[in-house]
């Protein structure tokens, strides 16, 4: 009974923050388009073109104000308009494919592709690019003449327009495959393996266009082509379809083209456009019509079914900005187990880093914040439902009583360690009595009993708990144990302390420091705290990284003299999250206990404000953390322990004056948001990395792990003292 009730209460509590202002979305949207285009017209509101959904030899429309909640606005393109030029009767039913709407002097052009009735040579394949023209971005679109922009000679598709600074404008497209076969290194290797006769390849190619539209100027340039060499790193995700067999080509299509400064974007998509592999990449330039570099860092958008997800064919993007103009966000198509091989419409952030380096954090199916500057009913969106200590304390209430019921591991293990911490803060911070009570009943199912490994620090974890029992209660026997084992810890040389690091893991620094430090306040005897210094720095002088300000995972992730050693895909060394979040918050937990005049604190505030200034410049526009901090787009979705003990130390910083409030105050609202939209109804707190040196397990939104919670916890009961 108690537990619906605290269900309800949240429901209740949460209710407002849904109706009046939708805090988040989960992909994939309810649009079921192929190539899906976003023209945000100024004023009024998104409009979303794209190929099927429902039209009959032409297009459909959806409108939004937000991004994510789309109207259907029906079909505002029919093929048999006055102008039309295209043949509804010719393969695909005339191939009506992935249309783009510009605003222009108040008009709406609409670019799209289709099969040309002027056939005469019957080919399969004889598509071209028309544009059509309506007052209004619901149409109706009629076509500005009864022919194609022009004819190459060859068939194309994906047109993509570009308006330039200097107001000269730019049509590019796709030369398609068909009876376009090429010859490369990956082309004699498949025929030489019996597979295929020959590799047909679609090639990206731009042009000027005629300020009306009517034409183009001069001739087509060749832009972007599949990789000649299998040498070239470029090569493996552009030429999947091939080699894994699925077909005899290789595609270069779908392009977009923006600017940033100097440079121009032009992101395109790889391979068969109706298997997993489809894959979005890019790449650079200084000029509209190049040469273009692709990306280092490519393919920045691809399935994500070997890293635990649901998703593959993710491709054909277009580019929108969020209500307020502040977030960068692909629109493309993609499928999910779900879906089969119905095309659906997804929206992911992405980002422009430094060196032109573009990131997409995507696929993702988890819940995510919306877009920034959404409104609804002409109200910005204000998420304070989220920061409201009433809410705050059903929420703690919440995932307490369903972490507790669904419990994972035996009670003095370590991930119960850093549960139970957040245990004990839930309970201070809401004062249950069934919380409480949960507390005591720990300490008496393990008879105050650390676990059995006197000199590792996993297993004096859960003696935190039992220190701060003792506080409340001032009974003994809750440390008597824990006294004697930290003892034995000094006195008899064990399994870890013969490997001469006793703390040989970052993770330790959360585990073991504040127990020492913990004793040493409540028993006021300072060796525990020199007891701490030594073996705290230890671990600091191995894996603590000074220029990057952050700790590796042990000595395994370092990289030698000689530049060797683990790293990210993006060639970035290896810091993982979660670790890096645990070190967080044991350093907090050792500064709330060390006395102020205490003469190694400094060290401790420093390597905390360090860390917490690196930190901060790491976290994601969802405002959680990535698995891999310095390869967020490795592992797109957000961790739910990491990204807890993030804000939970945050937070802290900003309440106890450590850290500036007007910097770290909005990471942390921005965390808190985010982690909440991780928790589901029942309390569960999901995306959270399972056990293991490194996240490449499947994690996903039901992943979950008694530490997440007990991050979230923690992170709760800092959070509702922001002032």
């Amino acid at each position: 009974m108690n537990r619906l009730i605290a269900f309800c209460l949240l429901v209740a509590l949460l209710k407002p923050a849904v109706t009046d202002a939708q805090l988040s979305f989960t992909n994939p949207l309810a649009v079921d388009f192929g190539d899906p285009y976003v023209l945000h017209v100024k004023g009024d509101k998104y409009y979303m073109y794209g190929t099927g959904a429902g039209a009959n030899k032409g297009f459909a429309a959806y409108s939004s104000t937000d991004l994510v909640n789309w109207k259907n606005e029906g079909q505002v393109y029919f093929h048999d308009n006055r102008n039309g030029w295209s043949d509804p009767k010719a393969a695909w039913d005339g191939a009506y494919w992935a249309p783009e709407v510009y605003e222009v002097n108040g008009k709406f052009y609409m670019f799209y592709s289709a099969q040309w009735k002027e056939n005469p040579t019957k080919e399969l394949e004889n598509f071209r690019i028309g544009v059509a023209v309506a007052d209004k971005p619901t149409g109706p679109f009629i076509d500005v003449a009864n022919k194609p922009v022009f004819d190459p000679g060859y068939p194309i598709i994906d047109g993509n327009v570009f308006f330039d600074q200097d107001g000269r404008v730019y049509l590019y497209y796709s030369r398609c495959c068909y009876k376009h076969p090429v010859e490369s290194e990956v082309a004699t290797w498949a025929i030489n393996k019996g597979w295929y006769k020959e590799i047909e390849e679609s090639w990206v190619y731009g042009v000027e266009l005629k300020p009306d539209f009517s034409g183009v100027i001069g001739e087509p340039v060749l832009l972007l082509r599949p990789p000649v060499s299998m040498s070239d790193q470029q090569s493996a995700w552009e030429s999947r379809s091939v080699t894994s067999q699925e077909v005899n080509r290789r595609w270069t299509e779908g392009s977009v083209t923006f600017r940033k400064g100097n440079t121009y974007f032009m992101m395109y998509s790889a391979n068969y456009f109706g298997g997993k592999n489809y894959a979005v990449g890019y790449a650079t330039s200084k000029s509209p019509l190049g040469p273009y570099i692709k990306g280092a860092n490519n393919p920045v958008l691809e399935k994500n079914v070997e890293k635990g997800g649901v998703v593959t064919g993710t491709g054909h993007n277009s580019i929108a900005y969020s209500p307020d103009g502040k977030e960068m966000f692909a629109v493309y198509h993609g499928r999910t187990s779900a879906t089969g091989d119905k095309r659906v419409v997804f929206i992911d952030r992405m980002k422009i880093l430094d060196n032109d380096r573009l990131v997409v954090e995507g696929p993702t199916t988890q819940s995510q914040p919306m877009p920034s500057g959404v409104s609804n009913t002409g109200k910005n969106v204000k998420p304070v439902n989220v920061f409201k200590s009433r809410y705050i304390k059903k929420a703690l209430e919440l995932v307490t009583d369903w972490q507790l019921s669904h419990p994972k591991h035996a009670p003095t293990d370590w991930t119960n360690g850093a549960f139970y911490a957040g245990v004990v803060a839930a309970y201070k911070t809401t004062r249950s009595r069934k919380i409480f009570d949960s507390l005591m009943a720990l300490g008496q199912r393990t008879s105050w009993q650390p676990g059995r490994r006197y000199d590792h620090a996993d297993d004096i974890a859960i003696s935190q708990t039992y220190i701060d029992l003792y506080r409340l209660k001032g009974d003994q026997q809750f440390i008597h144990a824990t006294i004697d084992t930290v003892q034995k810890l000094r006195t008899v040389p064990g399994p870890e302390s013969r490997k001469g690091l006793m703390w040989w893991w970052c993770d330790a620094l959360f585990m073991g420091p504040p127990t020492l430090v913990k004793l040493g306040v409540s028993l006021k005897d300072p060796s525990y705290f020199s007891l701490n210094d030594s073996l705290f720095r230890q671990t600091y002088d191995l894996l603590y990284n000074k220029e990057q300000h952050l700790f590796a995972r042990d000595a395994s992730y370092l990289i030698n003299a000689a530049g060797e050693g683990k790293r990210e895909a993006n060639g970035a060394t290896v810091f993982w999250s979660r670790g890096n979040g645990w070190v967080m918050g044991g350093l907090v937990r050792i500064l709330e206990e060390l006395p102020a005049d205490y003469p190694r604190r400094a060290f401790y505030e420093g390597l905390y404000k360090e860390m917490a200034e690196k930190i901060v410049s790491l976290q994601q526009a969802d405002g959680l953390w990535r698995a891999s901090l310095l390869d967020p787009a490795s592992y797109p979705g957000g961790e739910g322990s990491g990204s807890g003990f993030y804000c939970y130390a945050l937070a802290w910083g900003v309440n106890r004056g450590l850290l500036d409030k007007a910097t770290y105050e909005p990471a942390v609202r921005k965390a808190w948001q985010g982690l909440n939209t991780l928790v589901s109804p029942e309390g569960r707190v999901g995306w959270v990395q399972p056990i293991g040196a490194d996240p490449r397990r499947n994690f996903n939104a039901e992943s979950y792990e008694v530490y997440g919670a007990g991050a979230f916890l923690l992170a709760g009961s800092e959070v509702i003292k922001l002032r």
